[in-house]
């Protein structure tokens, strides 16, 4: 008998994927070709909603084939057509969109193996064959090739649901992604001591020998060059599994040490920081603001070790060589943005959870400061918000109306009456009738001085060839330092600045095809970081140990899993516990982001030994606000992830590693894609009780001494989809009529709550939440629900 929950999940996804209710009979199976024939009645069909809002009728018959063989219907004929007959509550209406007899797949990729998916349409009009005679051929391929599988967890889902298990079983894999043993290297493999320091601004900062040491550096005899400063880049993980990943690198730092060589609490360290949230200057691309869903601190890492270090150089930026021409003036640019709510349809239904708003009034008034603004010249603003109303925002820069270019979610202004300094904005918006009108941020692009502002002065301008002189209007209070930014990570120092007549003036050669940067700011005025800690950052690289099961948890939950990890270990489970933090410390350099979890899991799956995990189990409660915006104070232990493609919140996304990164289960079986290369669970828990609390359920769930009536029967909760707009009392009722009638056991007592039911109370339906309750304390050996959750 199965006893764990890793079992329970592999025979979940059986019995999802498993040929029931239908007779299939194996004419021929070979490594060429499959030949069956497969009766049914309508009872046994499955459907899905076409574009005419009816349902098309189909069977699925899953079959494996050998690894890189593309599949060709060689035969697809129908037999015995008859009335259209059926026992289901709700009669059926057939949609007119017509399909083949049998639709093919692309092959799915599923842990280093390959199938396809037959969907199989015998309703015509209101007739349907009950016999279909079907010769699937595959074209090329590795059947005998490779190394043999062996990957007893996903072999018991293979059998069950693969219509040719026997033969497939047979075949090696072939360039198995799980049979690498090649180990890269971490960001922290190796020696040395490490500080963890975080940031929220961009700009010049500074770290004393104080400050070190009260963060546990012993200073020693601690020789300057051996203190190195690295960083990731502060940017969002990518979604997509193909783009390249960034790497901790080092980062160019000035030591001032008194020229000793000798690192003390008097000598100071300068870096150059940068914000997760900032404008990003790329070569070539127009200057954009990138702005963390996630984190809103960036993580440099302090290292010490003796090895090769990376200082700051300087170039000589003398204004007296010989120029080209004279730069007084540079494009300048301006945020604004307040993440307050999420936006909400007419029927109160959240569409997405990724992107944050700043109000949904319909009119706006806010102030911004635009320094060195060149009076009378055209700046670009642009407002991004979301209503379904082309021409939805107005705009009014200090009382003069602005000509706008509106989309869905952009509005583009030319704008002649922006101020060198404080600017009165007034917004007005204009809702539709599906939602009200959310305005998101506002950004400026404006023609200004060489001024600074508060001090510092980040100028960007656009390619050119030849020496330029940069006369700066000298608003600092203090000396400057010029650094050149055509690479953040290695600042170059400039040497030769000159200062007089109230301007500081600076030559530079102009680059064709780089980035042209130049920040001005002054060292007496560095920033300093928000924290710096020691750190012992774990190697999650470096791993020879089989597993089957990966637990990630929070740091302060991993002692209450001790019971769990002995319970199952028992079993002959091979289980690896890892914690979150330390995920985001390997794989996004210390900066919280749940696509690192992905990136953990994608890596366990394709470099530890084979056969490479089948699970991994969540522990810890999660929620959608990353960043605390309600101000609810709730801890994201073990983050759902939230992407900006998907409107939901998921972990099946965690365990999908194809091309790319989102799981797209609801047109799997039509288009094909890679399927699931490990199972997921979740336990939402707060606290090591509540851990405890499960594990004691757990055990008496599975203990011999509780077997009773409970464990024969299921449970099946369907919710109504009643809600403003939307009436469709037997949606999700269908759904679950099929997964009770055609999906479940004769065997099991049925235990049906559904929603439609149930009477009103204003808008809610009460008496339904306690017979759900009363469903699990009376025992039942499975709920399931079907249905829509809400944030509220």
């Amino acid at each position: 008998m199965c006893k764990s929950l890793f079992c329970s999940l592999l025979a979940v996804l059986a019995s999802v994927c498993s040929i029931s209710g239908a007779n299939l009979e194996v004419l021929s199976s070979s490594a060429s070709q499959f030949h069956f024939i497969i009766e049914f009645d309508f009872n046994d069909l499955d459907y899905r909603t076409e574009s005419d809002s009816l349902k098309s009728h189909f069977y699925t018959v899953q079959i494996g084939i050998p690894y890189g063989a593309n599949p060709r219907l060689q035969l697809a004929e129908g037999r015995q057509l008859g009335q259209v007959e059926t026992t289901r509550k709700i009669s059926p209406k057939f949609s007119s969109v017509s399909h083949p007899i049998v639709e093919v797949s692309r092959p799915l990729q599923v842990r280093g193996r390959s199938l396809v998916r037959l969907n199989i349409y015998p309703v015509i009009g209101s007739q349907m064959y009950h016999e279909v005679e079907v010769v699937l051929s595959f074209d090329g391929g590795h059947p005998s090739d490779g190394s043999m599988a062996y990957d007893p967890q996903f072999d018991r889902v293979f059998k069950t649901a693969l219509a040719n298990y026997d033969q497939f079983s047979r075949w090696p894999v072939y360039d198995k992604p799980v049979s690498k043993q090649v180990i890269e290297e971490g960001p922290f493999t190796g020696e040395g001591e490490w500080y963890r320091i975080e940031v929220n601004q961009t700009g010049i900062y500074s770290i004393t020998g104080t400050q070190l040491q009260s963060a546990g550096l012993n200073l020693s005899n601690l020789e300057s060059n051996d203190l190195h400063i690295l960083n990731g880049g502060g940017l969002t993980l990518p979604q997509d599994n193909l783009k390249q990943r960034p790497k901790l690198e080092e980062i160019s730092i000035l030591v001032v040490d008194g020229g000793d060589g000798i690192f003390d609490n008097a000598d100071t360290v300068f870096f150059y920081g940068e914000a997760v949230n900032r404008w990003l200057y790329r070569s070539g691309k127009e200057p954009y603001y990138v702005n963390h869903a996630y984190d809103d601190v960036n993580v440099y890492w302090l290292k010490v070790s003796n090895e090769p270090c990376v200082r700051m150089t300087e170039v000589d930026a003398s204004p007296g060589l010989p120029i080209d021409t004279v730069i007084t003036t540079f494009r300048r640019y301006r945020h604004s943005e307040q993440d307050n709510m999420l936006r909400r349809l007419a029927n109160g239904g959240i569409p997405e959870y990724y992107t944050w708003y700043w109000s949904n009034e319909s009119s706006m008034e806010l102030f911004v400061t635009t320094p060195g603004a060149v009076e009378g010249e055209l700046a670009r603003f642009v407002l991004n918000g979301r209503t379904y109303n082309p021409g939805y925002m107005d705009l009014w820069v200090n009382d003069i109306p602005a000509t706008d270019t509106c989309d869905q979610f952009n509005c583009r202004y030319g704008v002649s009456s922006l101020r060198d300094g404080l600017n009165e904005i007034r917004i007005a918006l204009h809702g539709g009738s599906e939602a009200d009108p959310y305005f998101n941020y506002l950004n400026i692009e404006y023609t200004s001085l060489l001024v600074p502002d508060g001090n510092v002065l980040d100028i960007v301008f656009d390619p050119f060839v030849g020496r330029a002189r940069l006369d700066i209007i000298d608003n600092f209070s203090s000396s400057i330092t010029i650094f050149d930014l055509a690479d953040p990570l290695r600042p170059v120092i400039l040497s030769g600045i000159e200062c007089a007549g109230g301007d500081i003036s600076f030559s530079v050669v102009g680059k064709s095809d780089g980035l042209n940067r130049y920040y001005a700011g002054m060292r007496s005025e560095a920033l300093s970081p928000v924290s710096i800690e020691r750190a012992w950052p774990a190697d999650l690289y470096l791993s020879n140990t089989q597993t089957d099961l990966i637990i990630i948890t929070s740091h302060d939950l991993i002692g209450a899993l001790d019971e769990y990890i002995d319970y199952r270990q028992n079993e002959k489970r091979s289980i690896s516990i890892v914690a979150a933090e330390d995920i985001y410390d390997n794989f996004s350099f210390g900066i919280f982001d749940p696509t690192a979890i992905r990136d953990f899991l994608k890596y366990a799956y394709e470099h530890y030994p084979t056969p490479a995990p089948s699970a991994v189990l969540f522990v810890g409660d999660a929620n959608y606000d990353y960043l605390d915006h309600l101000g609810t104070g709730l801890i994201n232990r073990v983050p759902s992830w939230i992407l900006p493609s998907d409107g939901a919140t998921s972990d099946d996304s965690y365990v999908y590693f194809g091309a790319y990164g989102l799981l797209d289960g609801d047109t799997s079986y039509i288009v094909g894609d890679r399927g699931y290369d490990m199972l997921t669970a979740r336990w939402p828990v707060r606290s090591a009780n509540e851990i405890s609390t499960i594990i004691s359920k757990i055990k008496h769930y599975e203990a011999t001494s509780t077997r009773g009536f409970w464990r024969n029967k299921m449970t099946f909760v369907a919710d109504d989809e009643h809600a403003a707009g939307s009436h469709d009392e037997t949606f999700h009722a269908n759904q679950t009529e099929e997964l009770e009638q055609d999906h479940t056991p004769r065997s099991f007592q049925r235990n049906k709550i559904y929603l439609w039911d149930y009477p009103f109370v204003g808008r809610y339906k009460p008496d339904v939440n306690g017979d759900i309750v009363s469903a699990f304390n009376n025992g039942s050996l499975i709920v399931n629900y079907v249905g829509h959750g809400n944030p509220d």
